[in-house]
């Protein structure tokens, strides 16, 4: 299932004239759908993909057993930048933490348990997986976020 969908956004992806440098979301999107099947596949439920608010935005949010994740990938076509997880800095750590906390207020879920993960990915031109990092508890909860 997920090679026929990746299948189907590479032939949708190759139907495009712009190229790869004007297509950061596209490649940043196919991360995220490839990050939410991985997770799907070790037996998350994703609750919410592309959770936005005024503060910023998570990736993927889940739920691994009772605990609840909230995840930022990162996917890159090279290493020309550094690897995708240097990306996840203290400023991203931050942006997710308040984000994170605006998401458990409004849901009411302050009793659970929650963990930041990260996922690293990088992508050729046909938007093939050359490598995948998944780190489970990347980061704590940023609690200075004046």
């Amino acid at each position: 299932m997920l090679k026929d969908f990746l299948l189907r956004w590479k032939n949708l992806w190759r139907a495009t004239t712009v190229n790869l440098n004007m297509q950061g979301k596209s490649i940043g999107n196919a991360g995220e759908i490839y990050a939410a099947n991985l997770l799907q596949g070790k037996g998350y439920i994703i609750l919410e993909h592309s959770y936005k608010t005024r503060l910023g935005e998570i990736d993927l949010i889940a739920k691994d057993n009772q605990t609840l994740v909230f995840c930022e990938v990162k996917t890159r076509a090279s290493l020309k930048r550094g690897h995708p997880l240097e990306a996840v800095n203290s400023h991203k750590q931050k942006q997710i933490s308040k984000v994170a906390l605006q998401y458990l207020k409004q849901h009411k879920l302050f009793k659970n348990t929650v963990r930041f993960d990260a996922i690293g990915l990088i992508m050729d031109e046909e938007l093939n997986v050359l490598e995948c990092k998944h780190i489970m508890h990347a980061f704590e909860l940023n609690k200075n976020l004046g």
